[in-house]
């Protein structure tokens, strides 16, 4: 997602810069807070479910009255949850005024328990009035929510159990107008000790010529440019790419860069790759984590290996076997408490122990 100066945008990066998390009905509030750590990249704004009934993450005074000039621009924002059982179906994203009316739109999906980017159009089509299956909204109103907006609020509970933790990340208005692409995804991972691979998605491209890849090895004080990708040009079809920076030593933030034939341009948001030891060519990620741990292998895992975790009294609390041929795999580790724990992969040939902290 591209930043438009003036419009209304939360990084998060020191804190909640003026967000509030709240429950609908008789729910009872979250325990609300801002992360410094587990934001897509840096800060993030989270909150933990207390009881049952939904809640949701509250905006800033940025999006409150006068929003009637983003009519036709999108609402971005990046969510994640650390579990993505017993889903509910509640709306999305409402549009509320002070006197209590609101509006409420429904997204295709629910947030997975990697960071999940969102897109939702600030005009009528698909919205409805306070409930999902309430009466459909017109323009005329739907310029009236805009303008006389009191807050916007994004779903934070999407559980019926009563424990979840829900993440929330780079929230703005962008009218895409002014964008010569629409990005919906960009990550990327290490690869090997040397290189880290960048992936990055548009659905939309209009008169684009290239994306100039930068990086920044110095916390992203300063980002030089290590490459460039040709563009589709004009596209309103989904469009993948990907670039390897084959000098990825350490750890380091990365964003695109995207010109279009006229020569104007806009930055991507930047994202964070951890450089992590590799072991036996095992690459623990990402450490530190929520409890979702990937292990992968370019070689792949030998199909009788044996994944065990311990904690730091040696107590074996999670075990499993690898039964087919793969390069990556997944452990869940949600339910365990913050601290320092011990990943084992044995093979018929060795064992490899990798330590891992749980945030």
């Amino acid at each position: 997602m591209f930043i438009a100066h003036g419009q209304p945008a939360n990084y998060f990066t020191v804190d909640a810069e003026g967000w509030t998390a709240e429950a609908e009905g008789l729910g009872v509030d979250p325990n609300a807070s801002w992360a410094a750590l587990n934001g897509n990249p840096m800060g993030c704004f989270k909150g933990t479910d207390n009881a049952s009934g939904s809640w949701y993450f509250n905006s800033s005074m940025d999006y409150g009255t006068g929003l009637s000039s983003f009519y036709g621009a999108q609402l971005f924002f990046d969510l994640k949850q650390n579990a993505n059982t017993f889903q509910t179906n509640e709306p999305d994203v409402m549009i509320c005024k002070a006197d209590g009316s609101r509006i409420v739109y429904n997204t295709s999906v629910n947030p997975g328990t990697s960071w999940t980017t969102y897109a939702v159009p600030l005009l009528e089509t698909g919205w409805r009035y306070n409930t999902l299956v309430g009466l459909p909204v017109s323009y005329t109103d739907m310029l009236s929510f805009l303008e006389f907006a009191d807050v916007i609020k994004i779903r934070g509970d999407y559980s019926s159990i009563t424990t979840e933790t829900n993440w929330l990340d780079n929230v703005k208005i962008i009218n895409p107008i002014l964008l010569p692409i629409t990005l919906i995804n960009f990550s990327g991972m290490q690869y090997s000790d040397t290189e880290s691979h960048l992936e990055w998605l548009t659905s939309t491209e209009t008169n684009c010529n290239y994306f100039q890849i930068e990086k920044s090895v110095n916390g992203g004080a300063n980002f030089d440019s290590i490459g460039s990708h040709r563009a589709v040009g004009n596209s309103n079809a989904v469009s993948s790419y990907k670039f390897i920076d084959h000098l990825f030593g350490n750890s380091a933030y990365y964003r695109l860069k995207t010109v279009d034939f006229d020569n104007a341009n806009s930055y991507s948001d930047y994202i964070y790759v951890e450089h992590t030891n590799i072991i036996d060519g095992i690459i623990v990620y990402p450490n530190p984590s929520n409890g979702i741990i990937h292990l992968m292998n370019k070689n792949g895992f030998n199909p009788a290996s044996i994944i065990s975790v311990f904690d730091i009294h040696e107590n074996l609390i999670y075990n499993t076997s690898i039964n087919t041929v793969c390069n990556q795999f997944t452990i869940p580790l949600t339910n365990l408490s913050s601290g320092i724990y011990f990943i084992s992969v044995k093979s018929e040939e060795n064992i490899s122990t990798f330590r891992a902290q749980i945030l």
